[in-house]
């Protein structure tokens, strides 16, 4: 490859080639699950692993820098001694820096977020793949300078700090270090992890019922950085997976079971995007309540069992909604009220599987088309724009959408929905 040919060709040639790349810059990684489960033939070694002189050698120099973020591939030697190898350059190769600026460039929209991380004795700025590998590391000034083109000062907006990748040591060494140097407001997002929830005996005493006491918040790394965010003055974005801390951080229940461990009104009030990951059910406590959070403009909701429409409550701010692989979805419940005022009074297209049943108000009373237009909007709250994909069980196999927004692609599907009707109001 002419490397020189390549870092000469425009900004839009190479952001497709990274961004089809997707923070994969060499032929290294542990095996895809979906890879296993669909391959037609598994290959294995023949012999075992035996790392050859340079390997042994670069093991015992560097494993134990690299410990914290490798622990996880250990399973795999081979993978541990070839990323070794790697170590010593790759994050210095004029690809990898070129795809970083083009990644700074567009506020981590490219590649992804930068991980803060705690190597070597110092805190630093790092990239992870999507399978959890670390790739390249840079300090402040380096990053600064090498991929920022700036002296010495650097100023971030994609900087995340993920609860994934660090023990509560490395956390609250990151935290202090941060506070001293007055960088804490560089921290854009951060994403809760709680191991071992499900696992984690439930106390209850006699003044406790059972849905309090078990979504109370122990977790020395979450209440540590719970207890940091207030002066984190850039914070925008928050991440949580499961059941424990969605209940107990986000929609808030028990909240006066945990002082000093929850998110505080000022923290609450920079936060524009909320993401929660592999949840059961969003209202098994009752309503799914994001009032809180009243300047949130983005919710988006992966892998979650059960979401209810008619019981989630969104702030006035909230413009955009994602649902993406939720086991099953209860959508607005205002098709039996539709097709009731309506009757038959409708233009039918079949695309594919689905038939898209427009609503004519040319067939009907004009005031009853406008009623069935304000009920619909109504359900909408203020979301103008939702993207739906990977729904496995969609209730009544029906959806009710504004034509206003459906014509506009402002309601997006992809992937199996389980819709055998879409109605347009």
């Amino acid at each position: 490859m002419d490397v020189a040919f390549f870092l000469g060709l425009p900004i839009d040639i190479r952001k497709l080639v990274y961004f089809h790349l997707d923070g994969q810059f060499v032929d290294l990684g542990p095996d895809i699950v979906q890879g296993l489960y669909f391959a037609d033939v598994i290959k294995l070694s023949a012999e075992p692993y035996k790392p050859s002189r340079y390997q042994q050698l670069l093991r015992k120099r560097l494993y134990s820098i690299f410990e914290p973020y490798l622990n996880i591939f250990d399973y795999l030697p081979s993978l541990v001694d070839r990323w070794l190898e790697y170590s010593l350059w790759l994050r210095y190769d004029c690809i990898v820096l070129d795809c970083m600026r083009l990644n700074h460039l567009y506020e981590g929209e490219l590649i992804g977020p930068i991980n803060l991380i705690y190597l070597d004795g110092r805190v630093r700025v790092s990239f992870f793949d999507k399978n959890y590998m670390l790739w390249n590391w840079y300090t402040y000034r380096e990053y600064a300078k090498w991929i920022d083109d700036e002296n010495d000062q650097i100023e971030l907006t994609y900087l995340k700090l993920n609860l994934e990748y660090l023990r509560y040591d490395l956390v609250a060494r990151i935290l202090h270090d941060m506070q001293r140097d007055k960088v804490l407001d560089f921290v854009n997002q951060i994403q809760f992890e709680q191991e071992d929830e499900d696992d984690e005996p439930i106390e209850i005493d006699d003044q406790d019922d059972f849905e309090t006491a078990s979504y109370r918040i122990k977790d020395p790394t979450v209440i540590k950085v719970i207890q940091t965010m207030d002066l984190m003055k850039g914070l925008q974005r928050l991440i949580f997976r499961g059941d424990r801390l969605y209940e107990s951080l986000v929609n808030f229940h028990g909240v006066r079971d945990n002082p000093g461990k929850t998110i505080n009104y000022m923290a609450k009030k920079r936060i524009v995007f909320l993401q929660l990951l592999q949840a059961g059910s969003l209202c098994k406590t009752g309503v799914a309540d994001f009032t809180r959070w009243e300047n949130l403009r983005e919710l988006k909701l992966v892998r979650v069992g059960e979401i209810d429409f008619n019981k989630m409550l969104l702030p006035p701010n909230c413009r955009l909604l994602t649902v993406r692989g939720a086991q099953t979805l209860y959508w607005w419940d205002v098709v039996d009220r539709i097709e009731q005022m309506v009757g038959d009074c409708y233009t039918s297209e079949v695309h594919g599987n689905v038939c898209h049943r427009t609503l004519d108000p040319k067939s009907m009373n004009i005031e009853t088309f406008f009623q069935c237009q304000i009920i619909v909007k109504d359900s909408f709250q203020h979301l103008n724009f939702i993207k739906l994909q990977d729904i496995y069980e969609l209730k009544g196999r029906k959806i009710v959408v504004p034509r206003s927004l459906f014509y506009n692609k402002r309601i997006l599907m992809s992937g199996e929905i389980g819709a055998d009707q879409i109605i347009i109001v």
